[in-house]
């Protein structure tokens, strides 16, 4: 719960940068708002649209699977599309013992 609550908090803190950063007329995108001292600080997860008050639980896990995936599967990208996550979604949700077995089986440890 903390964590979830440290997250939305670095969101929000991301959000104020960028309006502040545009407010006073510097484009930027929004990727380079996140960059701290050079460094991106903040993986940003984004999920499908909520058109309902019962669908958000779903888009924030869709959220939380985005940032996953692509911390494992897209490196160079801090903002992360759940829609775009192809077919390493397919693999997130495998069982590690499977993943390993093939690994074994692939790299003969």
């Amino acid at each position: 719960m903390l964590l979830a609550a440290l997250w939305i908090l670095g969101i929000l803190l991301a959000l104020i940068l960028l309006l502040l950063f545009l407010r006073v007329g510097v484009h930027i995108t929004f990727g380079e708002a996140l960059k701290v001292d050079g460094e991106y600080s903040v993986f940003v997860g984004v999920g499908t649209v909520a058109t309902h008050l019962r669908d958000l639980a779903k888009a924030y896990k869709e959220a939380q699977i985005a940032i996953e995936v692509g911390k494992v599967f897209d490196t160079e990208r801090y903002v992360i599309n759940y829609e775009n996550l192809g077919i390493g979604r397919l693999i997130y949700q495998l069982p590690t013992t499977l993943c390993e077995m093939f690994l074994q089986e692939v790299f003969k440890k």
